[in-house]
């Protein structure tokens, strides 16, 4: 008897573990530095070459301030995070500025970089950070690839003028 309750018991955590995600551990707050980029630890830039990037402190947290005047950039997460094609990641992206931003992840498989995609936002709020919400799924991978992992990323293909006080990434659990 004692058993079959706890094989219950364990079965009903099990369940309520899957139902409620977490938050993806990314330094979405930028508090840990990487002190020989100076950028927030595990944060990556992508096609950068025309944007300057400042990283700017704000009491105990950092503020990663970006500027493009044209082409594209990106900053991209090196946290792995298993992924399929059809997972769904909800967003919250809290930033001042002005431009459109796509919050969004990188695909990569064993044939390597397999995907990417996102959701845009229009930012628009000049003197306070505005929390942006929303939501992507994976797609399909390149046609000949397949999908392990991704990268979470934001970015541009415009002009923009920001500054990122956090973002926050996690799966959304479908029961």
């Amino acid at each position: 008897m004692k058993k079959t309750v706890f094989v219950a018991v364990a079965a009903l955590f099990a369940v309520c573990g899957s139902v409620s995600a977490d938050e993806l551990k990314i330094n979405g707050e930028f508090k840990a530095v990487n002190a020989k980029t100076n950028l927030p630890e595990r944060w990556n830039r992508n096609g950068v070459k025309t944007a300057v990037t400042e990283l700017v402190r704000k009491g105990d947290d950092n503020i990663l301030k970006i500027k493009n005047e044209k082409g594209y950039f990106a900053m991209y997460n090196s946290l792995r995070i298993p992924a399929k094609a059809g997972d769904t990641f909800k967003f919250e992206i809290k930033v001042k500025g002005k431009g459109e931003l796509s919050v969004g992840y990188y695909a990569y498989g064993s044939k390597g970089h397999s995907g990417t995609g996102g959701a845009m936002i229009k930012v628009d709020s000049s003197l306070f950070f505005k929390e942006y919400k929303g939501t992507f799924t994976v797609a399909p991978p390149y046609k000949g690839k397949d999908i392990s992992y991704i990268h979470i990323q934001f970015g541009s293909y415009k002009a923009v003028d920001i500054e990122v006080e956090e973002i926050e990434v996690e799966p959304v659990i479908v029961q």
